[in-house]
Formats: structure tokens, C-alpha cells, sequence
């Protein structure tokens, strides 16, 4: 899998922590975890580039892409784990 947290502790502390969901601002595909992405807390060189990194995250993985204000971070951290 490609992933932002390969060989890294973050996976390890986000699973000790039973973390439900991530939030990310960026590009990457995650292992078991709820993504959503918030595309207008992402940026790109042009507003183009941006319009066509956001299309590619919602065509190209299960991410929840969605603007910041939309976001219900209480019942994102709340949210069951993906098995």
C-alpha cells in the first residue's frame, strides 16, 4: 500500500489510540481508516492543479472530500473504526 505512515510510529499511536478517522490535507490513501479530505484546507501550484487533485482524490480512493466547514469533527472522532 502506498501510505503517508509506512514503517512510521504514527500508525502504531493512531491504532493505541483507537483513532476512528484521520483528517488530511493532501493526497494519500490510508490503511483502515475513515479519509476525509477537506479541499479547501489542500493546495496546489495553480488553481487548476488544485480543481485536478481534488477530482483524482474523489475518483481514485473511498476519501470523504468535502469542504472544512462541513466536517463534523465531534462525530468523526466518534465514528467505529473501519475492520
Amino acid at each position: 500500500m502506498h501510505s503517508g505512515l509506512y514503517q512510521t510510529p504514527l500508525e502504531v499511536l493512531l491504532r493505541v489510540l483507537n483513532a476512528p478517522a484521520l483528517l488530511l490535507c493532501g493526497l494519500t490513501k490510508m490503511r483502515e481508516f475513515e479519509l476525509y479530505v477537506p479541499s479547501d484546507c489542500s493546495a496546489a501550484r495553480t488553481v487548476k492543479e488544485h480543481g485536478q487533485a481534488v477530482e483524482h482524490i474523489r475518483t481514485m480512493t473511498d476519501a470523504k472530500v468535502t469542504v472544512s466547514r462541513s466536517l463534523r469533527l465531534h462525530e468523526i472522532a466518534r465514528a467505529p473504526r473501519k475492520s
